[in-house]
């Protein structure tokens, strides 16, 4: 989410201060939108909000920027769902699924509830909830208010967490006469997935952390955070497990996650 002005932003501007009328500092500016390349036109700025989530860890002396994880799932509640729910609003969130380590677990969020608030701010639809919940510092509740299938409404609260470093990543290059020889691979945690800009949210498997030494895996278009989820139908549960299949086999039938995609891949 961007604050949205047509106050003229000068060049070489981007990165000082929006204020209001007040003087209260509200943004900071980074881009403009100009036909003519002057500093009249859209000018494009950084909620403070957002900036202070990112000062927060850089003051930390953290090497990137640690942002609250939820561990959960959601979708937009749809025209489709919210009659199916009876909702005469078509806004908040639906829960998809939540993840083991979440810190949600055990405080009653379950798949089909619908988040209607988030620290009670309401929630329009999947985008607004993942800025809110950027927003939120380390060391704040999170409460979310939230009606069940049968309609009732509640509140929920647990701690603010970071992405958990579980299980550890274990980077590991694979080696021996296969196709992912040279490919560096590590364990999938919360942790590793934000690392590498890939959904923080998924459980199972063994995700690619580098490519380059390996030209038959570049061949093939394996990517880096392409996530390996089985060989030959077994499924991959970590490092080590990926290790001993690779040399215990001399057929390769690769099953990849990427974004939403699986990809097979069958090698002799």
């Amino acid at each position: 989410r961007l604050v949205v002005t047509d106050a003229p932003i000068n060049p070489g501007n981007s990165g000082g201060a929006l204020v209001d009328m007040d003087g209260m500092l509200v943004a900071i500016p980074n881009a403009i939108f100009s036909k003519s390349g002057a500093s009249h036109g859209v000018g494009f700025a950084i909620p403070i909000n957002l900036v202070k989530a990112v000062m927060e860890s850089f003051n930390k002396g953290q090497p990137y920027v640690m942002r609250p994880w939820m561990g959960i799932s959601v979708q937009d509640v749809d025209p489709d769902i919210a009659e199916s729910l009876a909702m005469g609003d078509k806004t908040g969130v639906i829960i998809q699924a939540i993840h083991p380590l979440s810190p949600a677990q055990g405080t009653g969020l379950a798949r089909g509830d619908v988040v209607l608030q988030l620290n009670g701010e309401n929630i329009l639809d999947q985008d607004d909830f993942q800025f809110r919940l950027q927003t939120i510092s380390l060391t704040d509740t999170v409460t979310l208010k939230i009606m069940k299938p049968n309609k009732t409404e509640t509140e929920i609260k647990f701690a603010a967490i970071t992405p958990p470093d579980k299980p550890a990543a274990n980077p590991t290059e694979i080696k021996g006469q296969n196709p992912l020889s040279g490919v560096t691979v590590a364990n999938l945690s919360p942790a590793t997935a934000v690392q590498l800009g890939i959904d923080p949210n998924q459980e199972d498997g063994v995700v690619i952390t580098k490519v380059a030494a390996s030209p038959v895996a570049s061949l093939l278009g394996i990517n880096q955070g392409d996530i390996v989820v089985a060989l030959n139908d077994h499924p991959i549960s970590d490092v080590k497990d990926l290790q001993q299949r690779l040399q215990s086999t001399r057929k390769f039938a690769l099953t990849l996650k990427r974004q939403q995609q699986i990809l097979n891949l069958q090698i002799q």
